[in-house]
């Protein structure tokens, strides 16, 4: 056995002894002969397989490598780069070559001719009168090195040209491959229209865009008409010095603004019977006082003067005891007999009173986050003063119960906390007018569908099959706009709110249309559009929307998008979406809105014709498809909602 052995480990080694002696053979492979390239600069990888030192040569300026060398074994591929510059000019080809062990392996690159050319010419910005341009003439480039020194003029012509310039230049800000050429145009333009610009390079022309000059916008003019500042939470000092600075609200029942000009003071009406308000003071530094009863109502006269268009906000919060008056609405007038409520209350029945307010007092003297107001209305023009009440619409009180009901018969308190202001949003320069801002919009007035339903909104609306039904204005003080549905195809089958505007019918070519009495209103006004959709899933699940100065001659309003159904693709402003229609497996936002989160929600802007005294009219043109997700079905005559339409002055 251990002969056998010896024997075995005797022959391995004689058979490893012998392969150590033959010579192993030597590796040298490359990937390619041959590579061909555009003539942008660039880097390719490559790899080589060799066993041993190997080097890259080449006498090409224009070739270079990243490693120029390396160390094989033979067994596992290394990889280089092969880093072209830039070619300026002709095609053109060079080698390089892979040695090794004394081979040279030559590889040809061919990089093809300059290909630097001049594409579209555009311009970015929008040109306004007696505004200076920021705007700038593009012309687009590609294959260009980064290297490259243009000369650039212009030719400007067209009205819209007058007060703007583009002075003989140089550009040599190009980045390598394609981007565009800059050039400001300068000045200010003068004068409203179209004008065009022609742009030379190196002396040639490479094309020429055109531009519009629009009137200015609106300009927009907050002014505090009056304010008063009072403690948030309960304030020793601030009832302190509040008292000492200001005694007639203790003695005459009425205080000046802190801010602007303007009087608050207690208005009861003639023939009261009921305790007087009494206890005027600051307590815990609020604007403290007790006694209102219903038709009593805190006065603010505010001298001033206003354009037809101005909006004006009338915002506080209000508190008080549990045996106080527990609501308010807010009203104005220009001659302080004749009132008008402010837009935007809310309705309300208890115990067989039935009632609008904007503010509901809560018992909290701790913040501000209870009891606020918010309330906007545009008064017309306003020569000399502006009267607005809060008034106490109900004999209901705060903490009223089936048994309690009542506002107290002796003296309860009522308090103003934090901030009481009235601000006017004016509507000034050439471009005032009236009729805007205007809007429908019920879930901005906090309502739900029954609210809705027996509101004064309702009267020409809800169930009414007649081509007159129409809903009046939710936003704004423009009592003569009016949302309707115009049926083109068929009949009516259903009008309600719910709380949004719903028809039940509308079919493609139909419509829905608003009507909004307008007057002085200058040409290229931009205005903003705010709108939002819903609707059954058979229903409408595409619009187009248009506006006209006459209902005749109509105008697509700017930034449609393309929409897919099937092979057809079309254009819309507004559409459904799965969330926002009525189908098993689909969250349901139909009968909610809140812009930030509302997935229909659209904003969109024009540039207003010019109506002295008229009306501008907006529809929205039912198209082909229904609001199904995905369905190439046609729409069919179901419910259909719109949420939200406003018209407001761009800001």
């Amino acid at each position: 056995m251990k002969r056998l052995a010896i024997n075995i480990f005797c022959a391995a080694a004689a058979l490893i002894l012998s392969a150590a002696c033959q010579k192993q053979p030597d590796v040298f492979q490359r990937d390619t002969d041959a590579i061909s390239v555009d003539c942008n600069a660039q880097s390719i990888t490559h790899y080589v397989l060799v066993s041993g030192h190997w080097t890259l040569e080449t006498d090409e300026d224009w070739l270079s490598f990243t490693p120029a060398e390396g160390d094989g074994d033979g067994v596992l591929f290394q990889s280089y780069l092969i880093n072209i510059a830039y070619n300026k000019g002709e095609a053109r080809e060079g080698v390089y070559y892979l040695c090794h062990n004394g081979q040279r392996a030559s590889v040809i690159v061919s990089q093809g001719e300059c290909n630097f050319k001049y594409g579209k010419v555009s311009i970015e910005g929008n040109f306004v009168r007696d505004e200076a341009s920021t705007a700038r003439v593009l012309v687009a480039y590609s294959g260009a090195s980064g290297e490259e020194s243009i000369s650039y003029s212009a030719v400007l012509s067209g009205v819209g040209a007058a007060g703007l310039s583009i002075p003989d230049g140089t550009y040599s800000s190009l980045t390598p491959g394609s981007g565009n050429i800059s050039i400001p145009i300068e000045g200010t333009p003068t004068a409203e229209g179209d004008f065009s610009v022609e742009i030379k390079l190196d002396g040639k022309s490479v094309g020429s865009a055109s531009a519009t000059v629009a009137a200015p916008a609106v300009v927009i003019e907050t002014t505090v008409l009056a304010k008063w500042t009072f403690a948030e939470a309960s304030n020793a000092d601030k009832k302190a010095e509040l008292t000492a600075a200001y005694p007639s609200w203790a003695s005459d029942k009425y205080l000046d603004a802190f801010e602007g000009k303007g009087r608050l003071s207690i208005y009861e009406p003639e023939g009261k019977t009921l305790a007087k308000v009494t206890g005027c003071s600051f307590a815990d530094g609020h604007l403290y006082f007790k006694g209102m009863q219903q038709d009593d109502a805190v006065l603010f006269t505010v001298p001033c003067t206003l354009s037809a268009g101005s909006a004006v906000t009338f915002k506080g919060c209000m508190g008080g005891a549990g045996s106080s008056a527990a609501y308010y609405l807010a009203e104005y007038s220009l001659d302080g007999s004749t009132w008008t409520e402010c837009p935007g209350a809310t309705t309300s029945t208890f115990y067989a009173m039935t009632f609008n307010w904007h503010c509901k007092t809560e018992d909290n003297i701790t913040d501000c986050n209870n009891g606020n107001f918010n309330v906007t209305f545009t008064p017309g023009a306003v020569t000399d003063k502006l009267y607005v009440r809060l008034r106490v619409p109900a004999n209901l009180r705060m903490n009223h119960t089936e048994t309690t009901q009542a506002i107290n018969t002796s003296p309860a308190s009522s308090r103003f906390k934090g901030e009481l202001s009235l601000v006017a949003s004016e509507a000034g320069g050439e471009s005032g007018f009236s009729g805007i801002p205007c809007g429908w919009n019920f879930y901005a007035l906090g309502m739900d569908a029954a609210a809705a339903q027996t509101s004064d909104y309702a009267k020409n609306w809800f169930n009414n099959l007649e081509s007159s039904a129409y809903v009046p204005a939710t936003m704004g003080d423009n009592s003569g706009a009016k949302f309707e549905s115009v049926f083109v195809s068929g009949t009516c089958a259903g009008r309600t709110l719910n709380p949004s505007m719903q028809a039940k019918g509308l079919l493609p070519g139909d419509y829905w249309l608003a009507t909004i009495p307008v007057t002085g209103l200058a040409a290229g006004t931009k205005l903003d559009i705010e709108v939002a959709c819903g609707g059954a899933g058979g229903s409408v699940g595409y619009y187009i929307m248009e506006y006209s100065a006459d209902a005749f001659t109509w105008t697509e309003v700017p930034g449609a998008v393309e929409a897919t159904r099937g092979t057809d693709t079309f254009k819309t402003h507004l559409w459904n979406t799965p969330s926002s229609i009525s189908m098993a497996g689909y969250t349901n936002t139909r009968k909610s809105y809140d812009k930030a989160t509302d997935d229909t929600h659209q904003i969109y802007q024009i540039e207003a014709p010019a109506i002295e005294s008229g009306n501008l009219y907006f529809r929205l043109v039912v198209l082909k498809y229904r609001a199904t997700p995905d369905s190439t079905a046609e729409v069919s005559a179901g419910w259909t909602d719109i949420k939200g339409f406003e018209v407001t002055v761009a800001k």
